[in-house]
């Protein structure tokens, strides 16, 4: 199944950012989506690209119809998108049994767009695939999901949705020496990383 990725960045310089985080309304089939507003954040990126996005929606249908009051702005097109295929799925779990299920909609989505070469991509894999196994040991990891852009304009280039429970969750994850240690040598300065406060309802 393809989801799309549209990435908008603000509508003008100095704009307040007056997008709502909502869920796309579930259509047939399975299709559903979100669409988040990207927060400017004080996460300390060591090597990621600063974030460039304000808003991202995502949908694996045609459909966008949208809950009322999603927007009280008119979007301009697409800044970036994506069509990409789910190609790693992690889910957090402790002393080997997954957490309870939460809300969708709970906690807090990081969202790293990575624009890699093609040929990275195997080396790329086998790293992201070291990172998330440790960061399903991790207090606060929810679950995460990987998409790969499908072959065209943008191939070699991954999106990761990550869910957590917390900022502090993550920060402490993304702190560790374990992990600093997986991803040295990697792709950092080819990624931004993104950051979406999800309503608690």
């Amino acid at each position: 199944m393809i989801t799309r990725f549209d990435f908008f960045t603000p509508p003008s310089a100095g704009a307040p950012l007056t997008i709502l985080s909502e869920r796309l309304r579930r259509r047939g089939g399975g299709r559903a989506g979100f669409s988040v507003a990207i927060e400017r954040d004080d996460l300390a990126r060591d090597g990621y690209g600063t974030a460039s996005y304000v808003h991202m929606m995502a949908s694996a249908g045609p459909d966008r119809l949208f809950q009322d009051g999603r927007v009280d702005v008119s979007l301009p097109p697409p800044s970036l998108r994506l069509d990409a295929r789910t190609v790693v799925r992690a889910r957090g779990r402790r002393d080997g049994i997954a957490p309870a299920r939460t809300e969708p909609s709970a906690g807090v989505l990081l969202i790293t767009l990575c624009a890699l070469s093609p040929q990275d991509r195997a080396r790329f894999l086998a790293q992201f695939e070291r990172a998330a196994g440790f960061m399903t040991t991790r207090e606060g990891f929810v679950a995460s999901r990987l998409f790969e852009a499908v072959p065209g304009e943008h191939a070699g280039w991954f999106v990761n949705i990550a869910r957590w429970t917390s900022i502090p969750a993550f920060k402490s994850a993304f702190a560790s020496p374990v992990f600093k240690d997986i991803i040295s040598g990697g792709f950092q300065p080819k990624s931004q990383i993104m950051l979406a406060k999800l309503p608690n309802s």
